[in-house]
């Protein structure tokens, strides 16, 4: 394994990051609005 394949992993790894925390953000936002909403 050389620093190529290092350096994909870490691109990987931080694409994978990147959009499980952007599902995270937009789950809670949507629980966030549900609770205040009025109906």
């Amino acid at each position: 394994m050389g620093a190529r394949g290092i350096w994909g992993g870490l691109s990987f790894t931080k694409a994978w990051g990147a959009t499980e925390g952007g599902m995270m953000g937009l789950l809670r936002l949507r629980k966030h609005n549900v609770s205040h909403s009025v109906f």
